[in-house]
């Protein structure tokens, strides 16, 4: 498996979730990167959704006004 720092892995999820914006809304969904399975969940605590695999993980939030993640 490639390493994929963490900059990286997090510019790469973003353009996942902005290609589709509006899908990752609801429900779990998986994405791999690198070989890396990555899972996608909505943060019902603080709102928006987090993005984890292994050993690292993401918060990104929803921008009404223009439906992309940030």
């Amino acid at each position: 498996m490639a390493t994929t720092t963490f900059e990286e892995a997090r510019s790469i999820i973003l353009q996942v979730l902005n290609k589709e914006p509006e899908k990752f809304l609801i429900g779990m969904h998986f994405i791999v990167i690198k070989g890396e399975e990555w899972k996608i969940v909505k943060n019902n605590l603080r709102g928006g959704i987090i993005v984890w695999a292994m050993n690292s993980s993401f918060d990104f939030y929803w921008d009404k006004d223009s439906k992309k993640w940030f």
